[in-house]
């Protein structure tokens, strides 16, 4: 390898360490996230869906609704409605729950749930349900 091929791959490799540091947001004087059983109470983490057939996706999806606080400093407040999807197990009965996320901004998880068939093999599917989400503001969840 060149000299000039090898500084270039160290120069790129350089920018991405500190982009990547630099965006990490951490702070460190601050006090430290509650743990997510003193951030959400029971009436969200415990709550039951009512599964049923989507409107729109692929066939054999079930979608539901769940609430959360707009703002979990104010639990008590105004809340917001998450749409989920989820494509059950082949099996019928799932080992648990692969949750799929495409990232964003604004990308609707529910549509990538729908590509279950094609993004993930027979082995998962046979094991797991693979649900995806609308995050807050996003696609069917609640808009801000």
């Amino acid at each position: 390898m060149s000299t000039r091929v090898r500084n270039t791959v160290a120069g790129l490799v350089a920018g991405a360490v500190l982009a990547v540091t630099g965006c990490t947001g951490q702070e460190t004087d601050g006090p430290e996230d509650p743990a997510p059983s003193e951030a959400a109470p029971e009436e969200f983490t415990e709550q039951d869906l009512d599964w049923g057939a989507c409107e729109e996706g692929a066939s054999g999806t079930e979608c539901a609704t769940f609430e959360v606080p707009l703002d979990y400093d104010e639990p008590e407040g105004e809340r917001i409605e998450i749409a989920v999807k989820r494509f059950p197990s082949e099996s019928g009965d799932p080992d648990g729950s692969l949750v799929v996320n495409p990232g964003g901004p604004g990308g609707s998880g529910l549509d990538f749930a729908d590509a279950a068939p094609f993004a993930t093999s027979d082995k998962v599917r046979d094991h797991f349900d693979v649900v995806g989400f609308d995050p807050r503001g996003v696609g069917r969840s609640t808009p801000l």
